[in-house]
């Protein structure tokens, strides 16, 4: 590994951490209007470590005050979807995933079709919904993200 890769890993993981100590303590600044895509992107990686350190209660109050300001992003919304599956809520996750894929976001796709196949295979899941269906469930699972 080369000095400039190593300097670059050493300042990706410590703004790792520093959003991580931020999300962990609840000091993660809340601030109003759109987020620039900096901020996005690490308040977005920072609700995602969290998940992956099953913690998605803390992941999910991370991102609610952006709810308002973020409803269109699929990147968001998709991960909002993964933080409801994780709390054993996957209808809510398959309407947000719905969402997320609506403009062809591939990940929101990947967890749409997993998810569906799982819930298909089980039985447990209306897989034939109207256009209609899909943003009145949408609308319904963003609000109740306000939870």
């Amino acid at each position: 590994m080369n000095r400039e890769n190593s300097g670059a890993d050493k300042g990706l993981a410590a703004t790792i951490v520093a959003g991580l100590r931020r999300a962990l303590t609840g000091t993660a600044r809340m601030l109003v209007g759109p987020p620039s895509d900096e901020r996005r992107d690490s308040l977005l990686l920072d609700a995602a470590v969290l998940v992956r350190l099953g913690q998605p209660d803390k992941a999910l109050s991370l991102l609610r005050p952006w709810l308002r300001v973020l409803t269109r992003d699929p990147a968001y919304l998709n991960l909002l979807g993964v933080i409801h599956e994780c709390r054993g809520r996957p209808g809510v996750a398959i309407e947000l995933y719905r969402v997320a894929a609506d403009p062809d976001y591939g990940p929101a796709r990947v967890n749409l079709y997993r998810l569906e196949s799982a819930a298909s295979a089980t039985g447990s899941a209306r897989l034939n919904m109207t256009l209609g269906d899909v943003e009145l469930r949408a609308s319904r699972a963003v609000e109740s993200t306000r939870e």
